[in-house]
């Protein structure tokens, strides 16, 4: 079961909004990871992470939501604060910009401390190539519950988004350190390679739903996982939600009894397979063949004693009597 919020509707672009599309139209740039070949064509069916880490700026209090307007190309997961918001979804356009409304913290405060980073902001975006690029574009805008001024930020303008082709579980969580370890792969997550202006496809990019999708916080019972488990090359990864006592008592009866039932469907046709062994008597000869499938024995051995074929009883009679 996925960690993820849940939209809960949508609604049209506030004023502030619209002036963030037009950052989005006139200054963000899709970054890229660095690849072989330039511009940065990636293999086809492969995948980019992308991370941005925001300092909250202490003077203005606590954060209330984030507005995010995004382009991949081809399509994309993105999460925030490590929960996934938005899954891989193949029939996502790489022309086409989705807004997306994410309350702070993503997860419902309580009484006891929480394992989130409160003092930043995480963003994670998993890119799917189809063809040619693997990039993706971002322009993102922070408000406050003191009404302080809002925060825009967006790919391209400095170097603080980091790319990387060979990305590790947690690459997405605000624990991850990539520098505290070493990195699978050889992988260094360096800051993300920013496409030019003259190749950047201006006026192709437009955002046909001039509305924003709205998310509810993940209720403060659900445990995000440490990190998502990548189930293929293109599946999404999937971060697990903690289980009560009674759904966990259910899903171990619940795998016995499939175990008991996969353990007697096996013993049934192992049992189905057994060699069948077929009693034929030469008519001719008086001899015995003994067959099965892959199985011969050789005719009836000098003294062995053979079943009368007549007889319905096990009771065996003397070679000699038999016609």
């Amino acid at each position: 079961m996925s960690a993820a919020l849940t939209q809960s509707t949508t609604r049209t672009l506030t004023q502030s909004e619209i002036a963030l599309l037009d950052v989005f139209v006139t200054k963000a740039r899709y970054i890229w990871t660095r690849e072989a070949r330039d511009p940065p064509y990636s293999p086809s069916g492969e995948q980019r992470a992308f991370r941005k880490t925001f300092n909250y700026p202490s003077a203005k209090g606590s954060p209330s939501h984030v507005t995010l307007l995004v382009a991949g190309d081809d399509y994309f997961a993105m999460y925030v604060d490590g929960v996934l918001i938005q899954p891989a979804d193949t029939h996502h356009k790489w022309d086409q910009i989705v807004a997306f409304d994410v309350p702070l913290p993503v997860v419902q405060s309580n009484s006891t401390p929480s394992s989130v980073d409160d003092t930043n902001l995480v963003i994670g975006f998993r890119g799917v190539n189809l063809k040619d690029f693997a990039g993706i574009a971002v322009a993102a805008q922070v408000e406050y519950e003191s009404a302080a001024a809002p925060d825009v930020f967006y790919t391209g303008s400095d170097q603080s988004w980091l790319g990387e082709k060979l990305f590790q579980e947690q690459w997405e969580q605000p624990s991850f350190n990539r520098n505290g370890r070493q990195q699978a792969g050889g992988a260094t997550w360096d800051p993300a390679v920013v496409y030019s202006q003259d190749a950047r496809r201006d006026g192709d990019v437009r955002m046909v739903r001039e509305e924003v999708m709205v998310f509810d916080r993940l209720p403060s019972n659900a445990a995000v996982s440490s990190g998502p488990r990548m189930d293929s090359a293109l599946g999404s990864p999937r971060s697990l939600v903690g289980l009560s006592k009674g759904e966990f008592a259910g899903l171990y009866v619940g795998s016995l009894v499939l175990v008991a039932v996969i353990s007697a469907l096996v013993s049934w046709f192992i049992t189905k397979r057994k060699v069948r062994v077929v009693r034929v008597r030469r008519r001719t000869t008086g001899d015995l063949n003994l067959q099965s499938a892959g199985i011969y024995q050789p005719p009836t051995l000098p003294g062995m004693k053979i079943y009368d074929k007549q007889s319905r009883s096990d009771t065996p009679t003397s070679s000699s009597n038999i016609p």
